[in-house]
């Protein structure tokens, strides 16, 4: 019908086989590993790490073995289908390999985290102090590189009403929030580093006052947008 907005059924203008097959791998290998570890693995496994590094909490067998890759694969399916519902979804396509390192991203510290709890169920010694501040710090790193990659959308990167209604907004602000997700992410993975609590603490508080002016940052340049939307 002439006039009708044609809405995709298929994620195929930012996805495709070809994109996804990482992710899908990634995915595959947590599975695989939980069918091998499900026999082995004790009723009482290892779940949750101090700053310390030291387990501060152990779950079941089904926590410990069978909740990270049900999360990954939940995870995984909402981020490559919720772009389908949103109304920008034409966007997509114009920063996809963008899109496709941040789902990417988020996937793999998930994975390393999965395989954490697995080594130590079977008694291999982690240092997780030193593994996950530098996991975070560089999925920090990433997001931040690909910041001013995105377009405008309702799902992804800084998303403020200001941002949403101002192309030139949404781009300054992601402009800056490159610097602010990458010294942040720099900052956490050293902390890991350098075996600092001190530091870890400074880098979290350093990266939400970041984030918070990047919302004050977005409404600024919004307010001197002569196309913004109101």
């Amino acid at each position: 019908m002439s006039g009708t907005t044609r809405h995709p059924t298929v994620p195929g203008d930012y996805a495709s086989l070809r994109s996804e097959a990482p992710q899908l791998f990634v995915l595959a290998a947590m599975w695989l590993a939980a069918a091998l570890a499900w026999p082995a693995a004790p009723e009482s496994v290892p779940v949750h790490w101090g700053l310390d590094g030291q387990v501060d909490r152990f779950g079941s067998r089904v926590e410990g073995v069978l909740l990270m890759p049900g999360l990954a694969t939940v995870l995984y399916l909402l981020l490559l289908l919720i772009p389908l519902v949103d109304p920008r979804h034409r966007h997509y396509s114009t920063f996809r390999c963008a899109y496709a390192i941040l789902r990417g991203g988020i996937l793999a510290v998930l994975a390393l985290v999965y395989a954490m709890v697995l080594l130590a169920t079977f008694g291999v010694a982690v240092d997780v102090a030193l593994v996950v501040p530098a996991a975070v710090g560089a999925l920090l790193v990433i997001l931040g590189l690909v910041m001013p990659r995105l377009r405008s959308n309702w799902f992804a990167g800084v998303r403020t009403p200001w941002t949403l209604t101002s192309e030139r907004s949404w781009q300054a602000t992601h402009d800056h929030a490159r610097w602010v997700f990458v010294l942040g992410g720099i900052g956490i993975a050293a902390s890991g580093v350098l075996r600092s609590s001190v530091l870890l603490a400074v880098a979290f508080g350093v990266f939400g006052l970041g984030t918070a002016w990047l919302v004050v940052y977005s409404y600024l340049v919004w307010r001197r947008d002569p196309d913004r939307g109101e």
